[in-house]
């Protein structure tokens, strides 16, 4: 059980050991059209010609990320929408989630610290989600594990989840069936009724609101939090600073997390100078996965057995 008030920040390592790929990594796939994304998006109503344009427009802004290019270019946003999609969809493959086999399946060790025998205390969780990423893998795994643990419903399972507040603070690929209203199935299926669907639930800050809108269920869950820990995240500014941290933060509130992929140089320079304000914990160059951090953090979250 996770008896502290624990907010966990996603970025796109922590879905990276379940597929998905990073967003550097998506841009690549993309400008070279892998998986055969021309077609398609052709398949969608997109032209030739408007793919090639935004797909050639993507490779020469040498921007982090697709959801970064479409900020600054909105003439492409359904394409560039299609396009996170198609990448995204393709790696929503369930056998994934139940590998045992993967040597970095935190959603399996997570899961352990928060499962007990009988169903109703798990509702006694104290964690909350805060993720950028589009993907439902961490829903879609834990709403799995709890109707086999416990042969419930998709209904009573959902609401024992998303009763963990689970925030995405720049959408979603569809509602997962069991919620209510449309919805679509955790398949890497690709028809295009299933690629509209996934484009209609994402979410790029240019669309007419301001993030603080977008932003505001994240800012209620930190303002509650004792821990504040990022898992796979790549600290780019903009995210960092949407979550206003320095705003919503209690004073006796720890930030910490992963930090993997970075020199010393770029942590001390790019990284660190972004959280020096805040009261608590500074975080540390580990260079851990999400699964070797949490293995050796379980103070942070309060376990009780």
């Amino acid at each position: 059980m996770i008896t502290k008030r624990v907010v966990l920040i996603l970025g796109a390592g922590a879905s990276r050991p379940y597929g998905f790929p990073l967003a550097g990594e998506m841009i690549q796939q993309a400008v070279i059209g892998e998986q055969g994304l021309v077609p398609r998006l052709t398949e969608l109503g997109f032209s030739k010609p408007q793919v090639e344009s935004f797909l050639q427009e993507l490779l020469r802004s040498q921007l982090p990320s697709i959801d970064a290019f479409l900020e600054r270019r909105p003439e492409f946003l359904e394409v560039g929408k299609a396009t996170l999609a198609f990448y995204l969809v393709a790696h929503e493959a369930e056998n994934s989630l139940l590998n045992l086999r993967n040597p970095e399946h935190w959603y399996r060790y997570l899961y352990g610290l928060m499962e007990a025998v009988k169903v109703e205390d798990f509702r006694e969780n104290a964690l909350s989600i805060v993720t950028f990423n589009y993907d439902r893998s961490f829903e879609h795994y834990f709403v799995t594990a709890l109707m086999a643990s416990h042969k419930i419903s998709v209904q009573f399972a959902q609401s024992l989840v998303y009763g963990l507040s689970i925030v995405h603070v720049y959408g979603q690929l569809g509602e997962l069936p069991g919620r209510d209203g449309e919805h679509r199935p955790y398949s890497p299926d690709l028809n295009p009724e299933a690629l509209r669907e996934a484009m209609g639930g994402i979410r790029i800050v240019s669309e007419g609101t301001d993030h603080r809108t977008r932003f505001a269920r994240a800012h209620d869950v930190i303002g509650r939090a004792e821990e504040i820990i990022f898992l796979g995240f790549g600290f780019h500014r903009e995210n960092v600073s949407r979550l206003e941290l320095p705003v919503h933060l209690p004073s006796s509130a720890k930030v910490t997390g992963t930090v993997k992929g970075f020199t010393n140089s770029e942590f001390e320079l790019t990284i660190a100078p972004q959280f020096a304000d805040l009261p608590g914990d500074a975080l540390t160059n580990n260079r851990q996965t999400v699964y070797d951090f949490l293995r050796d953090n379980l103070h942070l979250l309060g376990v009780k057995y």
